[in-house]
């Protein structure tokens, strides 16, 4: 406060004091404003030329006015036709929105690009969304050694954080790696590893076609072909990943065989590496029979109604890190198989019924029932399979060793000679009558057994014992599998009957199952009885063999 303001604060507190409370004087200068016109006269404004206005506002447009020419044009950066015929234009746009937070791990990446590190110990690296400036001195040692032996297609031990940290310097780099060089270090890491770290299906299904569909590049068929089946079952769009090199009716078939069925075929219990192949090519070839054989004359569904019309937008690169001039947005047009559950059903039975044949030729018995199929359908499938029927085995000119003792003795029979026989076995006889005289006990404890066997209530301890006992029913099917096997003989679909049985013997129908179905396995090689959604009962399949287990079936004593 300057000294004139004190001088002038203690001359008010002079005259009296009052004048001390009157502080007006430290508060800023008030602006004064025009007093406000109450005149309402009109006032005529020439707006033909809009711009010989003088006014400080602007004229404000008409409704529908175009956007300056200097306005962004929003077209994709290009658009091409794949030859994929399911895939009609994919358009490649930049990312609409600009993001910085990236542009530190590229700068890293292409500065440590070119850098080499000598042979060094593992260093265990984790982070949720790895990067160069997490990387301590030790870390960035052993991923530039492994990195190096990675190039070379060595494969050194390594983490999750490694691999992705490897994976993204693949996508933000494409100034330094050329898209096919790219796409085959993807492959490469994918297919070193995927078997030690799984999760790298979920990820790199997604991202490969992306950067495929961003560089023009179609799917890597043949890399990928040992792996095709994980990755038609992870896969978000599907019809990428479907070859395009055959014929028209090849395509749609692995199409619809792939995206129309109920049934995964490919997780079953016998596919595996030594059968995929055979899978593989004749549940194509049984399909494509069928397609040739009933097209036309509206006995088997035409293009229109299984494939329809569909549009997709992708994230390129979502969960990736990826820096913004990098970051692609895609959009699809293509044509999808249909969802309609007429077609779905048809594809899943025609699918089973060419199972059957299949497990015939590996030695299984077939379990599949296909009741929406015609008989003309299952006639063509069955035409197909004709020729890979395994042989019957011819039987052997030479008789079992052991038959020998069954054949009749080579001396002429005499009256002599019978009577010595007769001897021979009366003299057998007494020998057994005497070993059986002396082992009563014996008998009365096979009795006893014989009255437990009365009973229709069993001790289900004692029932899952035996089931988990190969050696308890080896030669010998249990009472209890035989009356449960009757009763499901002898009752309907829906039934209760199986389901009060069980009960009564203090146990749920599904475990009662269970049981029935372990202890016939050895025997028939699957399961003989199924859950319908309406009860159990006994598959078709297997209908005779259960009629001959319970008509010859031993008792045990």
């Amino acid at each position: 406060m300057a000294n004139g303001d004190f001088k002038k604060t203690n001359e008010k507190k002079a005259d009296g004091g009052d004048s001390f409370w009157d502080m007006d004087f430290m508060l800023p200068p008030k602006k004064t404003t025009a007093a406000f016109s109450r005149d309402t006269e009109a006032v005529e404004v020439d707006l033909t030329h809009a711009h010989d206005v003088k006014s400080s506002g602007s004229v404000i447009p008409k409704k529908g006015t175009p956007k300056p020419a200097s306005a962004k044009k929003t077209e994709p950066i290009f658009a091409y036709e794949p030859r994929n015929p399911l895939i009609k234009k994919v358009s490649v746009w930049h990312w609409p929105s600009k993001y910085s937070f990236y542009e530190r791990f590229r700068a890293d990446a292409i500065k440590y690009y070119h850098m080499t590190a000598e042979e060094c110990p593992f260093v265990e690296f984790f982070s949720y969304m790895p990067q160069f400036m997490q990387l301590d001195r030790n870390q960035l040692s052993y991923y530039l050694w492994w990195r190096d032996n990675v190039r070379r297609r060595i494969w050194l031990r390594t983490d999750y954080s490694y691999i992705f940290l490897y994976i993204y310097e693949t996508l933000n780099l494409p100034d330094f790696i050329s898209p096919a060089v790219g796409l085959e270090r993807l492959c490469d890491i994918w297919l070193a590893y995927r078997e030690q770290f799984p999760k790298l299906d979920r990820y790199l299904t997604e991202w490969v076609c992306d950067y495929c569909l961003v560089n023009l590049m179609e799917p890597p068929f043949t890399r990928l072909a040992p792996i095709m089946g994980a990755i038609l079952d992870r896969a978000s769009f599907k019809e990428f990943y479907l070859k395009s090199d055959s014929d028209r009716e090849s395509f749609y078939v692995s199409a619809l065989i792939n995206f129309a069925s109920n049934y995964n075929w490919r997780a079953g219990k016998f596919y595996n590496e030594d059968t995929s192949e055979l899978f593989e090519t004749h549940i194509e070839g049984a399909f494509l029979k069928v397609i040739r054989e009933t097209a036309g004359g509206g006995r088997f569904p035409d293009d229109a109604k299984m494939f329809i019309p569909a549009r997709l937008t992708r994230d390129a690169f979502a969960g990736a890190l990826c820096a913004y001039n990098i970051k692609r947005r895609v959009d699809v047009e293509y044509v999808s198989c249909t969802r309609s559950p007429e077609i779905r059903m048809l594809v899943t039975d025609i699918i089973k019924y060419a199972e059957n044949s299949i497990r015939a030729i590996l030695g299984v018995k077939s379990r599949f029932n296909a009741s929406s199929l015609t008989d003309e359908i299952k006639k063509h499938i069955t035409e197909y399979f004709e020729p890979f029927k395994p042989e019957k085995k011819a039987k052997k000119d030479e008789e079992p060793e052991y038959m020998k003792l069954y054949e009749a003795a080579g001396d002429s029979l005499s009256p002599e000679s019978a009577l010595d026989i007769e001897k021979r076995s009366w003299e057998v006889t007494n020998r057994l009558i005497e070993a059986f005289a002396d082992d009563k006990d014996d008998i009365s404890a096979c009795e006893e057994y014989e009255e437990y066997e009365e009973y229709e209530e069993y001790d289900i301890e004692d029932i899952e014992a035996d089931a988990a006992d190969p050696d308890a029913i080896t030669g010998s099917i249990s009472p209890f599998v035989i009356e449960g096997l009757n009763i499901l003989l002898e009752t309907s679909n829906g039934s209760n009957d199986f389901a009060r049985w069980s009960e009564k013997n203090n146990m749920m129908q599904d475990t009662a199952a269970e049981i029935i179905n372990e202890a016939l396995y050895d025997t028939i090689g699957d399961i003989v009885i199924e859950d319908t959604g309406e009860g159990y009962c006994v598959i078709d399949d297997y209908l005779n063999d259960v009629l001959g287990i319970i008509k010859n079936g031993n008792q045990k004593c």
